[in-house]
C-alpha cells in the first residue's frame, strides 16, 4: 500500500473516531465535566494527527506533480 493511501485510510478511521469521542464528551457533559473535558483533549489530538496525514498526502501529490512537469 502506497504511503498516500495509508495516509488517507487512517486519515478517515481517524476522522470517524473523533467524532465519536465528540459525541462521547457531548454525553458526558450534563454527568461529569472532567470526563467531557478529557474526551475533547483525546478529540483534538486526533485533529493534530488528521492534520499531519492530510500533509502526507498534499506532499505526495506534490511530489507526483513536479515529476509529471519532469517526465511530461
Amino acid at each position: 500500500m502506497s504511503e498516500k493511501r495509508l495516509a488517507s485510510n487512517q486519515r478517515r478511521s481517524l476522522e470517524t473516531m473523533r467524532g465519536k469521542l465528540l459525541l462521547m464528551a457531548e454525553q458526558w457533559g450534563e454527568v461529569d465535566h472532567c470526563v467531557m473535558s478529557e474526551l475533547e483533549k483525546l478529540a483534538e489530538s486526533f485533529s493534530a494527527v488528521i492534520s499531519e496525514l492530510t500533509f502526507v498526502i498534499e506532499e505526495k501529490d506534490e511530489q507526483r506533480a513536479e515529476n509529471d512537469k519532469e517526465h511530461g
